[in-house]
């Protein structure tokens, strides 16, 4: 992770005897040493975040080429699938930079076997974009839904507050709902929420329950969005549960703990 954020590679330690061999071997994969040290000198970040505690991370890379993370943010191993397609690759040829080893040309769905706390990476190149890459059926304002609770529509000025308008106060027992979220067709839908947070007091966090027409909410993370609560930033999941047409869907606050500021949100297909 630090590799691909292109943070500073130090050892914290005594580099004598005492040093264990298997350490030294981890700290000098020479090919991600080379994702830190890549001329691009770009970080990679956060494309896609689950439910269940699993991350997409991208990053590009000089001479055409990206990186791919996939994150386990579990103390469990687990077998997790992601589609290439989703971030609008058709295909490419991918190398494990770890192991190392070339892994061949990969298209689509792809499966990934993830020890606990693992983050697996893959170096793409002679990338094949799609075609036809996923757009927006539409975006939503956040403040445009019904609100109950303590959920207010808050409207703001300046060049960092995205439309002039959010959704604030999203705590217990408050919700805010947008009847009229447009999809083509049924199934997992890549959800894309514009967010302010800037609440460090609980591992700089703030959660979200998000549920698709009725069904039972799942519980997103959502990181930092930036230096002060005036600066929005983008997630984006993957949610099931959408149908054909018109969709119902209800952000709400998880616990006693405030959700992020909503400030409106695209679904893609």
């Amino acid at each position: 992770m630090w590799a691909i954020n292109k943070s500073p590679l130090i050892i914290g330690a005594i580099l004598d005897d005492s040093f264990p061999k298997h350490s030294l071997e981890t700290l000098s994969k020479k090919e991600i040493i080379a994702i830190n040290q890549d001329p691009n000198g770009k970080p990679a970040n956060l494309v896609r975040r689950y439910a269940e505690e699993w991350d997409v991370w991208h990053g590009e890379l000089s001479g055409g080429k990206q990186v791919l993370g996939i994150a386990n943010w579990k103390a469990q191993n687990r077998n997790v699938q992601f589609d290439l397609r989703s971030m609008g690759i058709e295909s490419a040829d991918v190398r494990d930079p770890w192991t190392p080893q070339d892994m061949g040309r990969r298209s689509g769905l792809q499966t990934f076997d993830l020890n606990a706390h693992e983050l697996k990476l893959w170096v793409l190149s002679n990338i094949e974009m799609t075609k036809t890459p996923p757009s927006s059926t539409g975006y939503h304002h956040a403040v445009d839904g019904t609100l109950t609770g303590s959920a207010k529509s808050d409207y703001c000025t300046g060049s960092d507050c995205k439309y002039g308008s959010r959704v604030r106060y999203l705590g217990r027992g408050s919700t805010a709902t947008y009847s009229s979220v447009s999809a083509k067709t049924p199934g997992t839908k890549v959800m894309g929420i514009d967010f302010v947070n800037f609440d460090h007091s609980d591992n700089n966090i703030r959660k979200i329950n998000i549920a698709i027409n009725g069904a039972s909410s799942k519980s997103w993370a959502v990181p930092l969005s930036g230096q002060s609560w005036n600066e929005y930033t983008r997630l984006n999941i993957e949610i099931d549960g959408f149908k054909d047409g018109a969709n119902t869907v209800v952000f709400s606050g998880v616990g006693d703990g405030w959700a992020p500021d909503v400030v409106g949100f695209d679904v893609y297909e």
